[in-house]
């Protein structure tokens, strides 16, 4: 993506005009039960009794059970573990997430977790309800010999493809921890090359880096090489209306 896409899907998700496309065929007949484990999922960190007899009666669900750290999910659309951060990080965090700030948590898990499980971030759009979409980051990672995620909103980890299923998670782009961290670097560089100028304010936006990391990328170099200022206005909540016609 180039930066003036981001900037426009940003603007379509503050708006709501983000296409509201599912896609999963949900027969009609399912849509409750499948909305009733959609919503028990991205509760997980709360489960109660309840829930898990909610789980246990859904047509969609083969089983659930717990297990060492979490629970075992079986479902018509595919089986996971279900975790949180806190119990796969054995209760040591790597960092503090910031509930809502995606974008980072995404990328500082990235950079943080070992290459040995080829940790990434992706981002894209995310269906919440009928009426909302989202734009949203999420990590992943190899475990248990298959792809797994976290989202750190969600306080949640699962298997990837059962995620992007449950949640219609379409994504539009992942960069792997090599070209974060080549990204992050320059970030830096960037700004203690310009820290006694005028444009060292410019805050740069995460959902730049990670939709438009080639672009990104190139922005970056040409500020270090002199080539130009640090003068994009990288879009955030509060200019979006200002900037409709940017």
């Amino acid at each position: 993506m180039t930066f003036e896409e981001v900037t426009e899907l940003l603007i379509k998700e503050y708006e709501g005009r983000l296409d509201k496309e599912l896609f999963l065929d949900i027969p009609f007949e399912d849509k409750r039960n499948f909305l009733r484990l959609q919503n028990a999922v991205s509760q997980f960190s709360t489960f109660k009794e309840d829930v898990l007899l909610t789980l246990n009666d859904n047509s969609l669900v083969n089983y659930i059970k717990k297990d060492e750290k979490g629970f075992q999910l079986s479902t018509k659309f595919g089986d996971t573990k279900l975790l949180t951060p806190s119990s796969l990080f054995n209760d040591s965090l790597p960092f503090v997430p910031v509930i809502g700030d995606c974008y980072n948590n995404a990328l500082l898990n990235t950079i943080i977790m070992g290459y040995d499980l080829n940790p990434a971030a992706s981002v894209g759009i995310f269906y919440a309800r009928d009426d909302n979409h989202i734009i949203h980051a999420i990590a992943e990672f190899d475990f248990d010999k298959e792809r797994y995620i976290i989202d750190y909103n969600y306080n949640l980890v699962m298997n990837k493809d059962l995620y992007c299923n449950l949640f219609n998670f379409k994504i539009l782009n992942t960069i792997k921890k090599q070209e974060m961290h080549e990204l992050y670097n320059l970030y830096f560089k960037c700004k203690e090359h310009t820290k006694n100028r005028d444009d060292n304010d410019n805050i740069h936006s995460t959902a730049y880096l990670e939709l438009a990391p080639e672009e990104y990328k190139n922005y970056l170099n040409d500020i270090i090489n002199d080539k130009r200022l640090d003068d994009y206005t990288f879009m955030s909540q509060k200019v979006y209306k200002k900037n409709k016609d940017y």
